[in-house]
C-alpha cells in the first residue's frame, strides 16, 4: 500500500492492494460528531526485565489452578497456580484423581 494513512470507513480494494480515495463508509463529519474520547485514569502494567521464569508468571497473578494430566487422562494433578509460583519448592497436590 501506498504512503496513505488509513481511517475508519475507507475502502479498500484486495485485488490491487490499494485504498480507494474519494469514497468511504462514513461522512468524516458524522465520524467526528458520533465519536467521543476519554482519558482512561489507569492502565496497570508492571515490566518484567529478569529472565526466570517464575517472576514473569507471578507478574501475571494467576488465580487459576495448575493441572497435570499423565496417561491419557489416567492420573491427574492440581493445585493453585499461585502457590507454585510463590513457593516453587513446595511439592504439596492439593488434588490426585485416578479413574
Amino acid at each position: 500500500m501506498g504512503c496513505t494513512q488509513c481511517r475508519s470507513g475507507m475502502l479498500y480494494a484486495i485485488c490491487s492492494d490499494l485504498l480507494i480515495t474519494g469514497a468511504t463508509l462514513r461522512h468524516p463529519q458524522t465520524l467526528k460528531n458520533n465519536t467521543s474520547t476519554r482519558k482512561q485514569l489507569y492502565a496497570g502494567y508492571e515490566i518484567v526485565a529478569k529472565d526466570s521464569l517464575q517472576d514473569k508468571a507471578h507478574a501475571l497473578v494467576p488465580e487459576t489452578s495448575l493441572t497435570l494430566s499423565l496417561l491419557c487422562d489416567l492420573i491427574n494433578f492440581c493445585g493453585p497456580a499461585i502457590e507454585y509460583i510463590s513457593h516453587p519448592s513446595v511439592t504439596s497436590i492439593n488434588t490426585l484423581s485416578v479413574p
